[in-house]
């Protein structure tokens, strides 16, 4: 990924999303659980070129365009965040599961994965002068989630947690299949703005 693309992801989308999600934490909470924000930001465009490069060597097939879909491009980006976590925070038995704190490496690896969907979706529309659809995209300001059932989980909170879980239980991150959902996301969009 080029040097100025990525500091458009990082700036844009990464950061963005990290003071927002920094935001809804209480100062109380950052202090007793000393919240640090890490720069790990060349760490993780590091970890994002190995994870495309991988995705290019065993995945991809080459006709001479070497560049991936915004789907594993998603992908890598999640990974790389889930690597080279942003938020540093002391635990101990008072913080639950639930909590802002407790999720928020896997809410701002998810958020900023979906948010280069959201954009890839935005720059088809306007390239494709659909401007209905472009501005009902925009107006949300983010993609649209398939309901789940009542009782459960929203979606997005669904895969935060499978992030989450993954993670702590030493499960490798499945690119291809977390690509295919981001994929998945993006066709459910393109329905919803029909």
């Amino acid at each position: 990924m080029r040097d100025d693309v990525f500091g458009y992801i990082w700036g844009f989308n990464i950061q963005m999303l990290l003071n927002k999600l920094l935001d809804r934490i209480s100062d109380d909470t950052k202090a007793r659980y000393d919240v640090k924000v890490l720069n790990q930001k060349n760490k993780i465009k590091n970890s994002y070129q190995l994870y495309n490069q991988f995705l290019k060597k065993k995945y991809h097939i080459s006709n001479g365009d070497d560049r991936l879909d915004q789907h594993k491009i998603a992908a890598c980006l999640c990974a790389s965040i889930i690597d080279n976590k942003l938020i540093r925070f002391s635990v101990d038995n008072s913080i639950q599961t639930g909590d802002e704190l407790a999720l928020i490496n896997y809410k701002l690896a998810f958020a900023a994965s979906v948010s280069i969907v959201f954009d890839f979706l935005l720059d088809s529309y306007k390239n494709e002068n659909d401007f209905a659809a472009f501005n009902k995209l925009k107006d949300n300001q983010e993609i649209f989630f398939p309901k789940t059932n009542k009782g459960h989980y929203s979606y997005p909170l669904c895969m935060i947690y499978g992030l989450a879980l993954n993670d702590i239980y030493g499960v490798t991150f499945d690119l291809i299949t977390y690509a295919n959902v981001m994929y998945l996301l993006e066709q459910y969009n393109k329905k919803h703005l029909a």
